[in-house]
């Protein structure tokens, strides 16, 4: 028997990017697929997807998203593909316009038509026909990235649901049951365990009680304006901040392609690297500071040699 061996070089990225193409995001969304079609890295943190059933206990769209659905009720940052078990959708955001006071998810859920769809590895795209609006996600280690093109016409808003797993009734049985824990305390200092402690004083502002109100005195409907709001959080977009407040921290040339002794790229010679071009994260106003310091005297010095 002759064995032959053929060697053909084919340039790497250009072999990734034809695998690429060939992946499909919607293989698995219809039926009892489970799978979601939105944008995820590899490993990361989140998986930003339109919700076509944010409601939990549905089976088929455990994940989600249905195939054969046609109202999208937001874009939620975290999905379980494949597992048929029925778990996070957390922090759903849906972007509208002409509301002031919807009175629930199905009163801003828009349409939408898998022809106005597109899905690839790390990427998402559909048109909300409700509000003519375009929604585009991708996604990186640790954050989604929501970009919506509206149209011309009224100011645009975006809805943000705290709690898309828990309806209305079962937050404000959970919201209770905190308050009950928490029997003695001032408003502000029981909330702790349903938010994130930045977003406390927020809510706590919003919903008009006073935030040294002892939750024992907080009335039902005082509750329940504050549910609405945890399941309505509701931004109007009125114009852009300034440039000068932009700020971008993370991301870029990873350190593994970078000597440390020099900063210079172990790709190509003569090339040095310093500050938030390189994929570092640190805390805006000190730690990046000191991280563009050290690299960039480092390169300086090693490029001048």
């Amino acid at each position: 028997m002759t064995s032959i061996l053929l060697a053909v070089k084919i340039p790497l990225l250009a072999l990734l990017t034809s695998l690429v193409s060939l992946v499909n995001p919607f293989v698995g969304t219809d039926f009892h697929g489970h799978t979601f079609p939105g944008a995820a890295y590899p490993f990361g943190m989140v998986q930003l997807s339109p919700d076509t059933r944010p409601d939990s206990g549905n089976w088929d769209g455990c994940s989600g998203y249905h195939y054969s659905d046609s109202l999208i009720y937001g874009f939620s940052h975290t999905h379980l593909s494949g597992t048929g078990c029925d778990d996070l959708c957390d922090i759903l955001v849906m972007p509208v316009r002409g509301f002031d006071a919807p009175a629930g998810r199905k009163d801003y859920a828009s349409a939408f038509s898998h022809a106005s769809e597109k899905a690839s590895p790390g990427y998402y795209e559909v048109k909300l026909e409700r509000y003519d609006v375009t929604a585009k996600l991708s996604a990186g280690r640790r954050a989604g990235f929501h970009e919506y093109i509206f149209a011309p016409g009224s100011a645009p808003q975006i809805v943000i649901d705290l709690k898309p797993a828990l309806s209305e009734q079962q937050l404000d049985a959970r919201v209770l049951r905190d308050f009950s824990e928490n029997n003695n305390r001032n408003f502000i200092n029981a909330l702790n365990f349903l938010l994130p402690k930045k977003l406390v004083p927020v809510i706590v502002s919003l919903s008009g009680i006073p935030m040294d109100t002892k939750v024992n005195s907080v009335t039902r409907e005082q509750r329940a304006k504050l549910v609405y709001l945890l399941k309505h959080f509701t931004v109007t977009v009125t114009d852009f901040r300034p440039i000068e407040e932009a700020v971008v921290t993370s991301g870029g040339v990873k350190t593994s392609e970078i000597d440390p002794k020099t900063m210079q790229s172990k790709l190509i010679d003569g090339l040095y690297f310093a500050g938030e071009v390189i994929d570092v994260d640190a805390y805006t106003g000190g730690f990046n500071l000191q991280i563009a310091f050290s690299t960039g005297h480092l390169a300086g010095e090693s490029a001048a040699q």
